[in-house]
């Protein structure tokens, strides 16, 4: 490779690598923002940072050797696949399959988990996050389902383990960007109750007397 590189000493500030890593930093924060929750666990954040470095070479780079084709073309990786690599944002909930020696049992043949990334093969696959374990594991198929506020609970004890703290995003006044789980003047816990009893009230008005018992 024809090239002179020119290395910038320590602690020398280099315009274009800093607009970079703050590219970077941007693209991570707005992936967490739309997550259901503010505090997540360390393997999670580790694939969103890989993921969205990755993402920004789909693009025509500016200033680049051109402006029609890719870095991702460039280096004549794989083409981005939409059911693949962007149909499931990343931490989303989902079922996992699991394979299994015995399929005629009671067992259960999926996993709760969060979705990190597919699987860099030509066969397919997915990694996921396994919600009991805080481990990674592979699936060759997943469903993705909606999140419950008992999955997000988990998820938030999964970070507390991993010594992680709330993300805070703020602007350039140093007014806070609140998360998608934590608006400003809402009690999504209370609100939850609330719904939960008017829900039950109305359904005692249409319901037979002794069909209470089983609203609880």
């Amino acid at each position: 490779m024809d090239a002179q590189l020119n290395y910038a000493p320590q602690g020398e500030h280099v315009p274009a690598a800093e607009r970079n890593n703050r590219t970077i930093a941007d693209c991570i924060r707005v992936a967490v923002h739309c997550l259901p929750c503010c505090n997540i666990p360390r393997l999670l954040l580790k694939h969103i940072a890989v993921s969205e470095t990755e993402k920004l070479n789909w693009f025509p780079a500016e200033g680049g050797l051109t402006n029609t084709f890719t870095p991702h073309q460039f280096l004549e990786l794989p083409p981005i696949d939409w059911n693949k690599d962007v149909k499931i944002l990343q931490g989303s909930y989902c079922q996992a399959f699991t394979e299994r020696m015995i399929k005629n049992d009671l067992k259960q043949h999926t996993l709760n988990t969060l979705f990190l990334t597919p699987m860099k093969n030509k066969q397919g696959g997915y990694v996921m996050l396994n919600l009991a374990t805080n481990k990674e594991i592979t699936s060759t198929r997943i469903t993705q389902v909606p999140i419950t506020h008992l999955v997000i609970r988990t998820v938030k004890e999964l970070a507390a383990q991993d010594g992680m703290t709330p993300l805070k995003i703020e602007n350039h006044t140093q007014t806070m960007i609140y998360n998608n789980d934590m608006l400003p003047r809402l009690d999504y816990e209370a609100d939850t109750k609330a719904y939960r009893s008017i829900r039950i009230d109305c359904r005692r008005i249409q319901s037979p007397p002794y069909w209470n018992r089983w609203l609880y």
